[in-house]
């Protein structure tokens, strides 16, 4: 069953999303549970028989497994720091959320070479990254201590955590910056009616992703909790975790991933044209 074109992926998102509870760490243990037994489903899927060939093995645990192991080693992360910040006060919140980012900073510092070659897509070692049981011998084969005997290869299991820790760290920082909400600026004296976003939030989201991606601000020298901080107070919204949006475009990618971003070009165009 090697050449399957079931989409795990798209329905365990859309079972996420419908998890109502309100207590966030019975949440994320309902949707730990959730990922768990879809990983299960995935790694019969696959994982049952060997690979038929070398380019789907490679594909299966550089792109379509991290995701899912992702999920689950954030949402994990989640409940351990729901739980561990429960009976502390802002500044001692503050305090633990700032210590946990410096940790994930010494995480990618640590793995530097690979997080780069995660970072640019390559594919000159995938043989040697991607392929179970290679018997090929490199210093270069990250070696990964905490290893259980179903996290695959050892640069898979570290493409899950980079994926986890960058969806962590902007979940950190978006929830540090609104412990302590930045002073809005005084309005000028004689200033106008004061401009709000009267479209859609998840076209702000789309806008403040691509603004953040693209380092439009501050020649890129900006967390993306500052940006969408930045666009809530100018623009008079309440856009929420950035992390939990952006899984709403992800969800849209049927009908397109870039929604509003299509519509601007548009729109762009036809005034382009003359129209």
């Amino acid at each position: 069953m090697k050449n399957s074109k079931i989409d795990l992926f798209e329905p365990l998102l859309q079972r996420i999303s419908q998890v109502k509870e309100v207590d966030s760490l019975k949440r994320n243990a309902m949707i730990i549970a959730e990922i768990r037994s879809t990983i299960k489903k995935l790694v019969d899927l696959y994982e049952g028989t060997s690979f038929d060939d070398e380019q789907l093995e490679i594909e299966y645990y550089k792109s379509i497994r991290p995701k899912f192991y992702a999920m689950l080693i954030f949402y994990s992360e989640l409940y351990n720091l729901e739980k561990a910040v429960q009976f502390l006060d802002s500044i001692g919140i503050k305090s633990y959320y700032a210590d946990e980012l410096k940790l994930i900073d010494v995480f990618f510092n640590r793995n530097q070479f690979c997080y780069q070659y995660y970072r640019l897509n390559a594919t000159e070692l995938d043989q040697l990254y991607f392929l179970m049981g290679s018997k090929i011998q490199s210093h270069l084969i990250p070696a990964v201590p905490e290893l259980v005997p179903d996290s695959g290869t050892s640069t898979s299991y570290l493409f899950s955590k980079f994926i986890a820790y960058e969806n962590l760290r902007i979940e950190l920082q978006t929830r540090a910056d609104i412990l302590v909400p930045q002073d809005k600026p005084e309005a000028p004296a004689n200033q106008d009616d004061p401009i709000t976003w009267t479209g859609d939030s998840i076209n702000l989201v789309e806008l403040a992703f691509g603004i953040y991606l693209t380092g439009q601000l501050n020649n890129g020298d900006i967390s993306l909790s500052r940006v969408v901080r930045w666009l809530e107070q100018q623009l008079n919204i309440r856009i929420g975790l950035p992390h939990r949006r952006f899984d709403e475009i992800i969800r849209r990618k049927r009908i397109s991933a870039t929604k509003f971003i299509d519509l601007m070009k548009e729109a762009l165009l036809k005034k382009m044209s003359g129209g």
